[in-house]
């Protein structure tokens, strides 16, 4: 966007001299609606039932926090068997979902969705390499799941509305910790992710849901 503006120079023998200047003024750039900004630097974790209630969100926001992290996405919630996410999103079970990340979008929070807890029918363990099914079905709940939630009422990609407009979530990362072991520490449970040794099943899943 540019604009004229006229300046006018006027020296001690009264000699004028007149110059044009045309600014340039940057505009946000927007995208889905939304104005693009960097990700602050400071967030807080909340855990537990905590992250779905007003009152640690409004001291995250009143401590000046500007994202928050510590939101699970359980794809054993969601699809606790193996369900048609492409052709029918709306199978799984994504109320819990919805209800949360719509209090945290009311909030001003930016969330930061954590992406695990795998169901039986698809690995052998919950928070480690999916072994039983295939990756591509992971790929289709990850599909479904940033679909749904990125800020519009089309679930699908098709371009028609299919229900209430829902919250918009940027930015997600998949199992928490994913580098902890079980066979190698004292510890008997995990953190959201167990893959231990095994970082080429981490990146062959990261591969499957790039998106």
């Amino acid at each position: 966007m540019e604009s004229n503006v006229k300046v006018t120079l006027v020296s001690e023998d009264s000699d004028e001299t007149t110059t044009l200047i045309t600014p340039t003024i940057y505009l946000p750039v927007i995208f889905g609606g939304r104005a693009k900004r960097a990700l602050p630097a400071f967030g807080v974790h909340i855990f537990g039932d905590d992250i779905g209630s007003d009152g640690p969100l409004a001291l995250a926001i009143e401590a000046g926090i500007s994202w928050v992290s510590g939101i699970w996405l359980s794809w054993r919630t969601i699809e606790p068997d193996n369900r048609d996410l492409v052709n029918n999103p709306q199978s799984g079970a994504w109320n819990t979902y919805d209800s949360l990340f719509s209090n945290i979008e009311a909030s001003g929070l930016i969330p930061l969705v954590n992406v695990n807890v795998n169901p039986s029918w698809a690995a052998s363990t919950d928070c480690g390499p999916i072994d039983i099914a295939s990756l591509s079905e992971f790929a289709e709940f990850v599909w479904a799941a940033a679909e749904r939630y990125d800020g519009d009422g089309d679930y699908d990609g098709d371009g028609l509305d299919d229900g209430p407009v829902m919250p918009y979530v940027k930015y997600w990362e998949f199992y928490n910790e994913p580098d902890f072991d079980p066979d190698n520490t004292i510890q008997l449970y995990d953190h959201g992710g167990c893959f231990g040794n095994n970082g080429a099943a981490y990146a062959e899943m990261l591969k499957a849901v790039y998106l």
